[in-house]
């Protein structure tokens, strides 16, 4: 039944089904009027009045179409002077065929009994004029409705985009694979320490995400986070030591903007190389800017991968938008060692 009244207020109707509605109403209540009376005007006539108040009403369609988008003043004008002469032309025309044609009345064919009843006709075509504009209203506001909806379902899906993005499905696919892995060695002690990690991550990500920057030491610590974990999948190959030798309480940045250059010094540095290796991150403060620094070591054919350069232009186009253009970005790489310097002004919470 919802469904039902769904579909009924949010589809659209068409002009044919206003125009079967209103003149199948119209004409089942004249016939009603005069069904027990002998003076009334027989089925037929019936049908030739409605049927050509129906085609006429197209005519009125055809003309307020080109005003859809005026103001309502302009529209009734447009209305009351276009319904007139229609009016006048449908009953002339209805009259002359019940005279001439019909013969179901003993009136001569005269100005006046031509004119006859056009008034009441008028009016008919007043009142179709007025639910064609009040069921035009309903459409606009249904088509507002629904692009409403559009916009609020994307923006649902864009913060859906922006949560998948910053937790990488590949990230949670090899987490579930290392558990599945220790619970079919029984380690489960290891399991479980996994899964805490990976509940505290998780809780950290999502834990205000609908804002943008966060303190650097939050940043850093959710880092961490992300680096204990894949150091439970590769074991002594992956070393992490992060120095700071600079207050960074107040210091706020964006949020998740050092996990993609951990993700890239793990994915293309310690996975391709069967020692592993260390990741290192420097926090100092130089003048009227906060350093800081990710090493790690890599193959030189590494370095021209386009996976990898996207997630550095990435976080690069998100650093230069927080700061307004006012970052120094500097890569150093050798033949083993790859090096990221992140010079960024000192910004705190207001």
């Amino acid at each position: 039944m919802e469904t039902c009244m769904n579909r009924l207020f949010t589809s659209p109707i068409t002009i044919h089904q206003i125009q079967l509605l209103f003149w199948s109403l119209i004409g089942i209540f004249d016939y009603a009027i005069w069904i027990n009376s002998t003076h009334g005007p027989t089925v037929l006539q019936l049908c030739v009045k409605y049927g050509l108040g129906f085609v006429l009403s197209y005519v009125q369609h055809a003309i307020y179409t080109k005003f859809l988008t005026q103001l309502v003043a302009t529209q009734i004008t447009i209305t009351v002077t276009t319904a007139l002469p229609l009016a006048i032309l449908w009953q002339v025309t209805v009259n002359f065929i019940n005279i001439t044609l019909l013969n179901t009345s003993n009136e001569t064919l005269t100005l006046s009994s031509l004119i006859h009843n056009s008034a009441s006709s008028y009016l008919v075509l007043l009142s179709w004029s007025v639910g064609y504009w009040l069921i035009n209203y309903y459409q606009q506001f249904v088509t507002q409705q629904n692009q409403l909806h559009q916009v609020e379902l994307e923006a649902n899906q864009a913060q859906l985009k922006m949560l998948r993005f910053q937790l990488n499905p590949h990230f949670l696919f090899n987490v579930l694979s290392t558990i599945d892995t220790m619970i079919m060695r029984k380690d489960l002690e290891a399991s479980r320490r996994v899964l805490e990690r990976i509940s505290d991550y998780l809780r950290e990500t999502l834990l205000g995400s609908e804002c943008e920057f966060q303190n650097l030491d939050d940043e850093i610590n959710l880092l961490s986070l992300y680096i204990a974990i894949e150091q439970e999948r590769f074991g002594e190959r992956l070393l992490f030591t992060p120095t700071i030798t600079t207050d960074i309480s107040t210091v706020i940045v964006p949020r998740h903007v050092l996990q993609p250059l951990a993700e890239n010094a793990i994915k293309h540095g310690i996975t391709k190389l069967p020692s592993g290796g260390e990741i290192t991150l420097d926090v100092s403060k130089e003048d009227q800017f906060l350093v800081i620094k990710l090493t790690n070591p890599m193959l030189m054919s590494e370095h021209s991968d386009k996976g990898f350069n996207l997630g550095i232009q990435n976080v690069q186009q998100r650093l230069n938008t927080f700061f307004n253009q006012q970052i120094n970005f500097e890569i150093d790489k050798t033949d083993s060692q790859f090096c990221i310097t992140l010079y960024l002004p000192l910004k705190s919470k207001e």
